[in-house]
């Protein structure tokens, strides 16, 4: 999910993206087929996510759909895209504080691959800085025991005479079994009104790659979303 769910209140927003990785072997580079077996096979890969907020008596209720691994370049290995229906809770603590709690299903070609259960909290400071972790369990539909958890911890800066955004992002998967891994994003977003297009590049090394060993991974990303 793109957005933190009390960004955009009452609202749909759409959003995309191109993603060029280094490694055609990639199996985690992709936010949906991380416990796939074959893994995408693509150098090329694009994502398409829709949602809308609603507002309740605890804060915002998000529900949004995402299609991911749409394979577009040089494909080594055939796939299909992956389905992630997706709903979150955020939950009023104050002006600057945020907390959220959510739950995701990864279908592919028909059957549910992955559910997901994630928490996330967030603090928005005056100056334009704002902090997030989130915490995700990602586990095997088929095999409950077969398991990996996310971390991503973020800094963003807006600032306030300035159309832009930047934002690092770390993320460290925790495999049950296999190679942990550690990722690295940064991301530059014009924030003007209607569309709004960003950059984003990223690192991945330890990857499991589709033949089954360790390959890094660069990631180059265009995009661009809009919020209505």
């Amino acid at each position: 999910m793109i957005f933190a769910s009390n960004a955009f209140a009452s609202n749909s927003y759409i959003t995309g993206n191109v993603k060029f990785n280094s490694d055609i072997d990639a199996r985690l580079g992709s936010e949906s087929g991380s416990m796939v077996e074959a893994g995408y096979g693509s150098d090329v890969v694009a994502t398409i996510e829709a949602g809308h907020a609603f507002d309740n008596s605890f804060g915002d209720l998000t529900v949004y759909i995402e299609l991911d691994g749409l394979q577009l370049g040089t494909v080594d290995y055939i796939d299909t895209p992956y389905t992630m229906l997706g709903i979150e809770q955020s939950f009023s603590t104050g002006e600057n504080f945020w907390v959220a709690a959510g739950y995701q299903n990864v279908i592919h070609q028909g059957d549910s691959i992955e559910s997901r259960m994630l928490v996330r909290l967030g603090y928005d400071f005056d100056s334009g800085v704002s902090l997030s972790h989130r915490t995700r369990i990602d586990l095997d539909s088929s095999d409950y025991k077969r398991f990996r958890t996310r971390f991503d911890n973020s800094i963003a800066y807006s600032p306030t005479n300035f159309n832009a955004a930047f934002s690092y992002n770390n993320i460290y998967y925790l495999m049950d079994e296999g190679t942990n891994s550690i990722k690295h994003e940064v991301r530059a977003t014009w924030t003007r009104n209607g569309v709004q297009p960003y950059l984003e590049f990223g690192y991945q090394d330890d990857l499991v790659s589709t033949h089954g060993f360790a390959v890094d991974n660069y990631t180059t990303v265009i995009g661009a979303s809009y919020a209505f």
